[in-house]
């Protein structure tokens, strides 16, 4: 996982789970600051784990979980940097299988789980590949050498090659060929495309 899909993703689980189980009008602070610390904490975790997103939901849980141990005066004093520091990251390398127990329980009581935070990350994937279903700007560059080995080469350089809702790549001589080399370079665009077609043609 990349720093800033750390970074985005942290916020995204931590604000989720503080909102349902502690704050229910929280907001996590905005700005560049917020973002520094969360990637120093990127950095620091890197070097002794595999940043994942098992990983990100697992530190959020932790830290969020320890929030609830305070009183209320607590909400007054906390700061990005109470959950996201070198205290915050020693927290996550005492967290053993006995409090990952406790918290899943936890977790369990407010309708939620290690897995449907996990769902919070990969449901931002597959909308922002739906704009690439199918590029209609790219008909004009693929009508180019339209069923020629020039127009082939052309697509797989300056296109997302082969989609089913374009009548340019049905029609065309090296639809079959360019298929196969669109799973091969593009496999998740390839299968949301493949999805997508089988949905609206049922």
């Amino acid at each position: 996982m990349e720093k800033k899909e750390w970074i985005e993703g942290c916020k995204r689980v931590f604000t989720k789970l503080v909102k349902d189980t502690l704050w229910e009008d929280f907001r996590f602070p905005g700005g560049g600051r917020s973002d520094r610390y969360i990637g120093d904490c990127y950095d620091k975790l890197h070097k002794k784990y595999t940043i994942s997103t098992e990983c990100l939901v697992d530190f959020c849980v932790c830290q969020v979980s320890t929030m609830t141990t305070f009183d209320k005066s607590y909400r007054r004093q906390w700061s990005v940097t109470h959950s996201f520091s070198e205290k915050a990251i020693y927290r996550y390398d005492i967290y053993d299988i006995h409090r990952r127990f406790y918290d899943d329980n936890w977790l369990a009581k407010h309708n939620l789980s290690r897995q449907t935070l996990a769902s919070l990350l990969q449901n931002r994937k597959k909308p922002s590949l739906l704009k690439y279903v199918f590029p209609e700007y790219e008909e004009h560059t693929k009508y180019l050498n339209h069923s020629s080995e020039i127009g082939y080469i052309i697509c797989g350089t300056s296109t997302l090659m082969w989609t089913p809702f374009s009548p340019i790549c049905t029609k065309c001589t090296y639809s079959n060929l360019c298929k196969e080399r669109t799973k091969h370079v593009h496999p998740h665009l390839y299968s949301l495309r493949c999805e997508t077609w089988a949905k609206q043609n049922r």
